[in-house]
Protein backbone atom coordinates (compact mmCIF):
# COMPACT_ATOMS: atom_id res chain seq x y z
CA UNK A 1 0.00 0.00 0.00
CA UNK A 2 1.20 3.34 -1.17
CA UNK A 3 2.66 5.30 2.12
CA UNK A 4 1.91 9.34 2.02
CA UNK A 5 4.80 11.64 1.76
CA UNK A 6 5.48 12.70 5.34
CA UNK A 7 6.56 15.88 6.06
CA UNK A 8 10.63 15.01 5.90
CA UNK A 9 9.68 13.87 2.45
CA UNK A 10 7.97 16.98 1.46
CA UNK A 11 10.28 19.05 2.72
CA UNK A 12 9.31 22.45 4.83
CA UNK A 13 6.65 24.40 3.18
CA UNK A 14 6.16 28.24 3.88
CA UNK A 15 3.96 29.06 6.65
CA UNK A 16 1.09 31.05 5.11
CA UNK A 17 1.39 34.74 6.07
CA UNK A 18 -1.84 37.17 5.11
CA UNK A 19 -1.60 38.50 1.41
CA UNK A 20 -1.83 42.11 2.40
CA UNK A 21 0.59 42.14 5.77
CA UNK A 22 -0.11 44.62 8.64
CA UNK A 23 -1.21 48.12 7.07
CA UNK A 24 0.92 51.08 8.09
CA UNK A 25 -0.78 54.71 8.96
CA UNK A 26 0.19 57.16 6.15
CA UNK A 27 1.50 61.08 7.06
CA UNK A 28 -0.59 62.64 4.42
CA UNK A 29 -4.08 63.35 6.71
CA UNK A 30 -1.92 64.35 9.59
CA UNK A 31 -0.01 67.01 7.20
CA UNK A 32 -3.59 67.84 5.18
CA UNK A 33 -4.94 68.73 9.04
CA UNK A 34 -2.13 70.73 10.47
CA UNK A 35 -1.43 72.83 6.91
CA UNK A 36 -5.46 73.92 7.52
CA UNK A 37 -4.98 74.44 11.35
CA UNK A 38 -2.13 77.00 10.27
CA UNK A 39 -4.27 78.53 7.67
CA UNK A 40 -7.24 79.06 10.00
CA UNK A 41 -4.68 80.68 12.51
CA UNK A 42 -3.15 83.25 10.05
CA UNK A 43 -6.18 84.11 8.99
CA UNK A 44 -7.67 84.63 12.35
CA UNK A 45 -4.17 86.85 12.75
CA UNK A 46 -4.79 88.99 10.11
CA UNK A 47 -8.42 89.71 10.80
CA UNK A 48 -7.40 90.35 14.56
CA UNK A 49 -4.71 92.73 13.39
CA UNK A 50 -7.15 94.10 10.24
CA UNK A 51 -9.56 95.15 13.26
CA UNK A 52 -6.77 96.50 15.83
CA UNK A 53 -5.90 98.64 12.60
CA UNK A 54 -9.47 99.45 11.69
CA UNK A 55 -10.26 100.55 15.80
CA UNK A 56 -7.30 102.61 15.68
CA UNK A 57 -7.88 104.79 12.31
CA UNK A 58 -11.52 105.01 13.99
CA UNK A 59 -10.08 106.23 17.24
CA UNK A 60 -7.92 108.84 15.42
CA UNK A 61 -10.84 110.25 13.56
CA UNK A 62 -12.83 110.53 16.29
CA UNK A 63 -10.32 112.19 18.25
CA UNK A 64 -9.76 114.58 15.75
CA UNK A 65 -13.99 115.60 15.46
CA UNK A 66 -14.45 115.87 19.30
CA UNK A 67 -11.11 118.10 18.96
CA UNK A 68 -12.95 120.21 16.10
CA UNK A 69 -16.28 119.95 18.02
CA UNK A 70 -14.83 121.47 20.92
CA UNK A 71 -13.63 124.35 19.10
CA UNK A 72 -16.69 124.53 17.56
CA UNK A 73 -18.66 124.94 20.74
CA UNK A 74 -16.30 127.07 22.50
CA UNK A 75 -16.42 129.61 19.41
CA UNK A 76 -19.81 129.19 19.48
CA UNK A 77 -20.30 130.32 23.18
CA UNK A 78 -17.96 133.12 23.43
CA UNK A 79 -19.63 134.82 20.26
CA UNK A 80 -23.02 134.99 21.60
CA UNK A 81 -22.13 135.66 25.26
CA UNK A 82 -20.21 138.87 23.47
CA UNK A 83 -23.34 139.86 21.01
CA UNK A 84 -25.69 139.52 24.45
CA UNK A 85 -23.07 141.64 26.23
CA UNK A 86 -23.20 144.80 23.94
CA UNK A 87 -26.78 143.86 22.43
CA UNK A 88 -28.84 142.92 25.06
CA UNK A 89 -29.46 143.23 28.78
CA UNK A 90 -27.50 140.84 31.52
CA UNK A 91 -29.63 142.40 34.13
CA UNK A 92 -32.75 140.62 32.76
CA UNK A 93 -33.32 136.90 33.88
CA UNK A 94 -34.98 135.99 30.54
CA UNK A 95 -31.16 137.02 28.85
CA UNK A 96 -29.53 134.91 30.59
CA UNK A 97 -32.01 132.19 30.03
CA UNK A 98 -31.97 132.56 26.15
CA UNK A 99 -28.05 132.24 26.19
CA UNK A 100 -28.79 128.97 28.44
CA UNK A 101 -31.18 127.94 25.47
CA UNK A 102 -28.58 128.78 22.89
CA UNK A 103 -26.11 126.98 24.41
CA UNK A 104 -28.27 123.65 24.88
CA UNK A 105 -29.07 123.61 20.87
CA UNK A 106 -25.73 124.54 19.73
CA UNK A 107 -24.39 121.49 22.42
CA UNK A 108 -27.35 119.10 20.74
CA UNK A 109 -26.54 119.83 17.23
CA UNK A 110 -22.86 119.00 17.84
CA UNK A 111 -23.41 115.43 19.36
CA UNK A 112 -26.01 114.98 16.42
CA UNK A 113 -23.55 115.41 13.95
CA UNK A 114 -20.82 113.63 15.54
CA UNK A 115 -19.40 110.77 13.29
CA UNK A 116 -18.53 108.70 16.09
CA UNK A 117 -19.26 104.99 18.60
CA UNK A 118 -21.01 105.50 21.13
CA UNK A 119 -18.43 105.69 23.93
CA UNK A 120 -16.96 108.88 21.33
CA UNK A 121 -20.45 110.28 21.92
CA UNK A 122 -20.16 109.81 25.71
CA UNK A 123 -16.39 111.79 25.83
CA UNK A 124 -17.65 114.42 23.97
CA UNK A 125 -21.16 114.74 25.52
CA UNK A 126 -19.20 115.37 28.96
CA UNK A 127 -16.71 117.88 27.36
CA UNK A 128 -19.33 119.93 26.09
CA UNK A 129 -21.52 119.77 28.85
CA UNK A 130 -18.52 121.28 31.21
CA UNK A 131 -17.97 124.01 28.28
CA UNK A 132 -21.59 125.40 28.69
CA UNK A 133 -21.06 125.00 32.38
CA UNK A 134 -17.96 127.19 31.88
CA UNK A 135 -20.00 129.74 29.62
CA UNK A 136 -23.20 129.66 32.00
CA UNK A 137 -20.55 130.78 34.92
CA UNK A 138 -19.45 133.82 32.52
CA UNK A 139 -23.06 134.54 32.42
CA UNK A 140 -23.70 134.89 35.73
CA UNK A 141 -20.68 136.97 35.97
CA UNK A 142 -22.09 139.56 33.19
CA UNK A 143 -25.32 139.68 34.72
CA UNK A 144 -23.93 140.72 38.17
CA UNK A 145 -21.96 143.03 36.05
CA UNK A 146 -24.67 144.66 34.69
CA UNK A 147 -27.22 144.44 37.44
CA UNK A 148 -24.53 146.17 39.27
CA UNK A 149 -24.29 148.98 36.74
CA UNK A 150 -28.84 149.10 36.31
CA UNK A 151 -28.27 149.60 40.50
CA UNK A 152 -25.73 152.38 40.24
CA UNK A 153 -27.36 153.85 37.56
CA UNK A 154 -30.81 154.18 38.81
CA UNK A 155 -28.63 155.39 42.55
CA UNK A 156 -26.94 158.14 40.87
CA UNK A 157 -29.48 159.44 38.76
CA UNK A 158 -32.01 159.87 42.28
CA UNK A 159 -28.18 161.88 44.05
CA UNK A 160 -27.58 163.94 40.74
CA UNK A 161 -31.60 164.99 41.02
CA UNK A 162 -30.64 165.66 45.32
CA UNK A 163 -27.08 167.36 44.04
CA UNK A 164 -29.02 169.76 41.57
CA UNK A 165 -31.33 170.79 44.20
CA UNK A 166 -28.83 171.49 46.92
CA UNK A 167 -26.88 173.64 44.33
CA UNK A 168 -29.61 175.42 42.72
CA UNK A 169 -32.44 175.74 45.85
CA UNK A 170 -32.35 177.07 49.20
CA UNK A 171 -33.52 173.57 50.82
CA UNK A 172 -31.93 172.21 53.93
CA UNK A 173 -28.93 170.25 53.33
CA UNK A 174 -30.63 168.25 56.61
CA UNK A 175 -33.25 167.12 54.55
CA UNK A 176 -31.13 166.43 51.35
CA UNK A 177 -29.08 164.09 53.26
CA UNK A 178 -32.79 162.44 54.44
CA UNK A 179 -33.73 161.95 51.10
CA UNK A 180 -30.13 159.85 50.85
CA UNK A 181 -31.16 157.73 53.57
CA UNK A 182 -34.54 156.97 51.78
CA UNK A 183 -33.10 156.31 48.38
CA UNK A 184 -30.89 154.16 50.17
CA UNK A 185 -33.62 152.66 52.12
CA UNK A 186 -35.72 151.98 48.75
CA UNK A 187 -32.85 150.43 46.78
CA UNK A 188 -31.80 148.47 49.41
CA UNK A 189 -32.71 144.48 48.34
CA UNK A 190 -30.52 145.23 45.34
CA UNK A 191 -27.41 147.17 47.90
CA UNK A 192 -24.81 144.40 48.82
CA UNK A 193 -24.72 145.66 52.87
CA UNK A 194 -21.17 146.41 52.72
CA UNK A 195 -21.98 149.04 49.62
CA UNK A 196 -24.93 150.54 51.43
CA UNK A 197 -22.73 152.74 53.80
CA UNK A 198 -20.63 153.52 50.92
CA UNK A 199 -23.43 154.85 48.97
CA UNK A 200 -24.78 156.76 51.71
CA UNK A 201 -21.46 159.00 51.99
CA UNK A 202 -20.77 159.16 48.64
CA UNK A 203 -24.38 160.68 48.02
CA UNK A 204 -23.65 163.25 50.73
CA UNK A 205 -20.51 164.25 50.21
CA UNK A 206 -21.41 164.99 46.41
CA UNK A 207 -24.59 167.28 47.90
CA UNK A 208 -22.99 168.65 50.57
CA UNK A 209 -19.79 170.19 48.16
CA UNK A 210 -22.58 171.50 45.87
CA UNK A 211 -24.34 173.40 48.96
CA UNK A 212 -20.62 174.80 49.15
CA UNK A 213 -19.91 175.65 45.84
CA UNK A 214 -23.19 177.24 45.57
CA UNK A 215 -22.43 179.67 48.58
CA UNK A 216 -18.91 180.05 47.73
CA UNK A 217 -19.83 180.49 44.09
CA UNK A 218 -22.00 183.98 45.06
CA UNK A 219 -19.27 185.30 47.11
CA UNK A 220 -21.00 183.68 50.85
CA UNK A 221 -17.64 182.52 52.35
CA UNK A 222 -19.01 183.81 55.54
CA UNK A 223 -21.87 181.19 55.57
CA UNK A 224 -20.38 178.84 54.09
CA UNK A 225 -17.68 179.23 56.78
CA UNK A 226 -20.50 178.85 59.07
CA UNK A 227 -22.10 175.72 57.61
CA UNK A 228 -19.04 173.74 58.01
CA UNK A 229 -18.89 174.25 61.66
CA UNK A 230 -22.75 172.93 61.86
CA UNK A 231 -22.75 169.99 60.10
CA UNK A 232 -23.10 167.08 62.39
CA UNK A 233 -20.42 164.29 61.69
CA UNK A 234 -18.90 166.71 58.84
CA UNK A 235 -15.45 164.78 59.24
CA UNK A 236 -17.43 161.61 57.96
CA UNK A 237 -19.61 162.68 55.55
CA UNK A 238 -16.65 164.51 53.78
CA UNK A 239 -13.39 163.24 52.42
CA UNK A 240 -10.27 164.76 52.72
CA UNK A 241 -9.81 166.30 49.45
CA UNK A 242 -13.33 167.54 49.71
CA UNK A 243 -12.29 168.82 53.04
CA UNK A 244 -9.50 170.40 51.77
CA UNK A 245 -10.95 172.43 48.54
CA UNK A 246 -13.64 173.82 50.79
CA UNK A 247 -11.11 174.86 53.39
CA UNK A 248 -9.14 175.98 50.18
CA UNK A 249 -11.97 178.19 49.02
CA UNK A 250 -13.42 179.43 52.33
CA UNK A 251 -9.83 180.38 53.28
CA UNK A 252 -8.96 182.17 49.78
CA UNK A 253 -12.33 184.17 49.77
CA UNK A 254 -11.71 185.36 53.80
CA UNK A 255 -7.87 186.34 52.03
CA UNK A 256 -9.66 188.56 49.44
CA UNK A 257 -11.81 190.52 51.43
CA UNK A 258 -9.34 190.92 54.09
CA UNK A 259 -6.91 192.57 51.46
CA UNK A 260 -9.74 194.51 49.70
CA UNK A 261 -10.32 195.62 52.90
CA UNK A 262 -7.01 196.39 53.93
CA UNK A 263 -6.51 198.01 50.46
CA UNK A 264 -9.29 200.22 51.30
CA UNK A 265 -8.33 201.75 54.23
CA UNK A 266 -4.69 202.44 52.96
CA UNK A 267 -6.33 204.64 49.99
CA UNK A 268 -8.38 206.04 52.36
Amino acid sequence: MARLPDAQALGERPVPRPGGGIPSISNAGIAEETQATVATKGFTEFADQLAQAGDRIMTRQETVERARAYGDFDTLAANELRRLSTEGDFSKLSTIKQYGEFLGKKRDEILAAHPGRADSVAVLTARLETSKARFVDHAAVEGLKAEEKLVADTLGKAFNSLTDRAYRGDERLDALFSGVDQIVSDMGPAIPGSDKLKHTRVAKEQIGVARFNQLLDSGAWGEAKKLRETIPQYGEIFGAQAQQEINHRIAAQEQKIIEEAVGAGIRS
